[in-house]
């Protein structure tokens, strides 16, 4: 496989957390992408053909729409509660990166989306057996006290929490209220 040359800049935790953004992204495309990802070693996200798919899918939704009043919204797919999560680490002893964050929030939003809209548990589990393979030593302990105060400060959450979840691979649901009843089954 080729590499971008930039990439070779980068420590191994900075690589490591870029790949939050591109599981995202194959959730978010069609199941052959996402199937594409489940046995595949950590560098297969460092090569330029899956780099590109990645981007062309984002480029898509970007180009469709500018003012990200619409599909462009599922691309914040993990990131409600993985910006509060991320924000709170910041009060840590141990900030996480983004990716890192993200992937976190993506855990708890893809349980939202079981909840809420049936998401199959298929893609839950497939979810999680990624976590823990491409992630093996991450550890970051939190509840959602410490982080809902975030929460309820993220700019999409003017009167209530809103989030955009995934119905099933392919298939975002954007935007949906969730209540702190909801939320509090998710963690």
């Amino acid at each position: 496989m080729e590499y971008p040359i930039f990439l070779k800049t980068l420590d191994s935790r900075l690589l490591q957390s870029a790949i939050a953004e591109e599981i995202k992204h194959a959730l978010l495309s069609n199941t052959t992408f996402w199937h594409s990802i489940q046995n595949v070693a950590a560098n297969y996200f460092y090569s330029l053909s899956f780099i590109k798919e990645a981007l062309l899918l984002k480029k898509r939704y970007v180009d469709e729409d500018e003012r990200d009043k619409g599909i462009r919204q599922s691309l914040n797919l993990g990131h409600s509660i993985g910006h509060a999560i991320e924000s709170y680490s910041f009060q840590t002893a141990t900030p996480l990166l983004h990716g890192e964050a993200i992937m976190l929030g993506l855990k708890h939003e893809l349980r939202l989306s079981m909840q809420l809209f049936q998401m199959p548990l298929e893609i839950y589990d497939a979810f999680c057996t990624l976590f823990a393979n491409l992630f093996p030593a991450f550890d970051f302990s939190y509840t959602l006290k410490d982080i809902l105060p975030f929460l309820v400060l993220d700019k999409k959450n003017q009167q209530e929490i809103r989030m955009s979840l995934l119905k099933d691979i392919g298939e975002p649901i954007l935007q949906m209220h969730v209540s702190m009843e909801e939320l509090t089954t998710s963690f």
